[in-house]
């Protein structure tokens, strides 16, 4: 059995993959980026034996494509959501004229702008000294927050946490909208506190 994890926004690779083996041990794991081609890359590592993952973004976009995370043995959403607009009343937190600002700073100072939603989002991440992922790939996952939503699921595979104290996302709406939802009383945005206090194992 293996593990593919899709990643959140802004997220490095090797930070996902440090978070997973401190947190649940697994040294193995693929993680697949949030970025246009990221289905392409899905259907290309996922089969009946895979732990599917989805972290933030990365929960958002398996959402949008139930029809190919349905193959995996397990679905795991960290940190989901339908909608992460606060005005759309889906579970986001985030007003829309934040992300049109985060956009316009992805643009002009990319390095910049995802530091300080590390900050923000109260990610125990250290500020990068480099862009972790393409600046067309930042500014892509934020267009499709900005203009996308997602069915509430049905498919009774799926096991989801959210952080109580999670800044960017209304735990108690969500739980609401999907009543299924694990509510994770010390855990904030953070993927490492969420798997510690959710004790998500493989």
């Amino acid at each position: 059995m293996k593990s593919v994890w899709m990643n959140g926004w802004g997220i490095g690779e090797a930070w996902l993959l440090q978070a997973i083996a401190k947190s649940i041990g697994e040294v193995n794991a693929i993680c697949i980026q949030p970025t246009p081609k990221w289905e392409e890359s899905l259907k290309s590592n996922i089969d009946s034996n895979t732990v599917l993952f989805g972290y933030s973004l990365g929960a958002f976009l398996l959402l949008s494509r139930m029809d190919l995370a349905r193959i995996a043995r397990r679905i795991v959403l960290l940190a989901p959501f339908f909608d992460f607009k606060y005005e759309a009343g889906l579970g986001g937190a985030v007003r829309l004229t934040q992300l049109k600002k985060l956009l316009r700073w992805l643009r002009a100072d990319p390095l910049e702008a995802v530091t300080d939603f590390y900050h923000r989002a109260g990610l125990n991440i250290d500020a990068p000294t480099e862009v972790p992922i393409p600046q067309d790939d930042l500014v892509w996952g934020i267009e499709c927050l900005i203009s996308e939503s997602v069915p509430i699921p049905t498919h009774g595979q799926l096991e989801c946490y959210i952080g109580e104290q999670d800044v960017l996302l209304d735990a108690a709406i969500l739980k609401k909208l999907y009543p299924k939802i694990n509510v994770v009383p010390k855990a904030g945005h953070d993927l490492s506190e969420l798997l510690a206090e959710s004790h998500v194992v493989l």
